[in-house]
Parts: structure tokens; sequence; C-alpha cells
């Protein structure tokens, strides 16, 4: 008599039998139906969402501003001031980071860079006439008055958006889901 490998001595030979088929679990109930956000509580909606209020949101992008117009206006002076160098580079990193801070918080690309773009023209027309005696003219004014009407054109084209994504998604949510069926329906082939 041989002793096979696998089997214990003493313990009686067991006939091996497939193991039984796997069922499938029922269905689960259905989703709960998606909880209408406020319009100003949509992603992508001016200042808020994933982070916080909107008027932080609105801080953090002034300051993205005043230090990338800080930087700027330090590059200008750089050049007969070489260690203004130090400020344009922790300047522009600065307004970088406050700048992703605000997209963080929700604020929409188009609206925060189309501020921040037009506020700093503005902030470098107005400030470098100023600070270095540089040209303002009538021409110049027209243009500066064309850049905050633009950006003005996108906010609202952004709350234009906001509340139509916040209307569907009201009417979304209004309408009840259908349960679904554990079996096929009638028809459906």
């Amino acid at each position: 008599m041989t002793d096979s490998p696998s089997a214990p001595q003493g313990a009686p030979e067991q006939p091996s039998t497939p193991a039984p088929p796997l069922t499938p679990l029922p269905p689960l109930s259905p989703p709960a139906p998606p909880v209408p956000q406020a319009a100003s509580d949509a992603p992508g909606a001016s200042g808020t969402g994933r982070g916080g209020s909107t008027a932080i949101t609105w801080l953090l992008l002034a300051g993205a501003i005043v230090v990338e117009m800080a930087a700027t206006l330090s590059l200008k002076g750089a050049l007969t001031h070489p260690w203004l160098y130090v400020v344009v580079v922790a300047g522009y990193t600065g307004a970088f980071g406050l700048l992703a801070l605000v997209l963080r918080r929700g604020m929409g690309l188009a609206v925060a860079y189309g501020i921040w773009g037009a506020l700093g023209v503005v902030a470098a027309a107005v400030l470098s006439w100023l600070i270095f005696d540089e040209q303002l003219n009538a021409v110049m004014g027209a243009g500066i008055a064309l850049v905050v009407a633009g950006v003005l054109a996108i906010e609202f084209g952004a709350q234009q958006a906001r509340r139509a994504a916040a209307a569907s998604t009201a009417t979304t949510a209004a309408a009840s889901p259908v349960p679904a069926s554990a079996g096929p329906r009638e028809g459906a082939r």
C-alpha cells in the first residue's frame, strides 16, 4: 500500500466533488436621486463649490493680482536694481499659488484668469504711468475700458451658465428614478 502525499495518514479518503455554481446577488436598491445644488454651489461657480465662501475666494484672487503686479513692476525695476529679481520670482510664484487656490475653491478658469489678466493689464498701465512715467493716453484708456467690459461679459456669461446648470440639475432631481426590475421586461427584446 502506498501513501498518497496529499492525504494525511489515518484520514479517510474523501471523494472530490465540484463546488456548487455561484449564484448572482440580488440587485441593489435603486440609487438615491441626486441632491440639487444651488447655483452658487455648482462646481465652477465664481468663488464657491469645493472650497468655501465667495468672499475668501475673491480676496485670494485680489491677492493674486496684487502679488503679480508687484512682481511685474519689480521686473521693470530689476533692470536697474538686480536685487529686485528676488521679488520677481517670489511674486510670480505667489501669484500662481494664489490663483491655484482660487481655482481649487471652485471659481471657473475663464472667470478667474480673465479677471486676473484684465485687472493686471489695467493696473500695469496705470501704475507704470504713475511710477515709471510711461505714456497713458485716451486710446489706451479706451482699450482699458474694453478690457474691463470683456471681463464683465465673461462673468455675466458664467453666471448665466451656472443658473442654467442649476435649473437643469433641479429638473433632473425632480424626475423620480424608475426602480430597476429583477428580471427582463416583456417585449424588451
